[in-house]
């Protein structure tokens, strides 16, 4: 075999590795994510940006197609992730409207 066999638990220390990469990097896009929030309410500025939504489901497929991933799992994923992004800039929104910080 032209590779090392590792065992089963070596793996799983990988993927859990990579998790903790993963996670940590969703909270780094989350943080920018609350800052754009506080923008948009800040400019009264509409949260569901449709262009901006289909540009960034755009470059998740292409950046799959070239990572070898299933372009199609990727875009449900960045979907899941644009949902929560909407629902996080809507609560901020709305605090700030209710504290009225916002444009108006």
């Amino acid at each position: 075999m032209g590779y090392q066999m590792k065992t089963l638990q070596t793996y799983r220390q990988e993927i859990d590795a990579l998790d903790d990469e993963l996670i940590a990097l969703l909270g780094r896009r989350y943080e920018i994510v609350r800052n754009v929030g506080h923008h948009k309410a800040q400019q009264d500025i509409h949260v569901v940006q449709s262009d901006r939504v289909v540009e960034v489901r755009t470059r998740a497929k292409q950046l799959a197609r070239k990572h070898n991933l299933d372009p199609d799992f990727v875009v449900r994923l960045y979907d899941e992730m644009i949902d929560h992004a909407h629902t996080v800039e809507n609560g901020i929104f709305q605090t700030q409207k209710k504290a009225g910080h916002g444009a108006g």
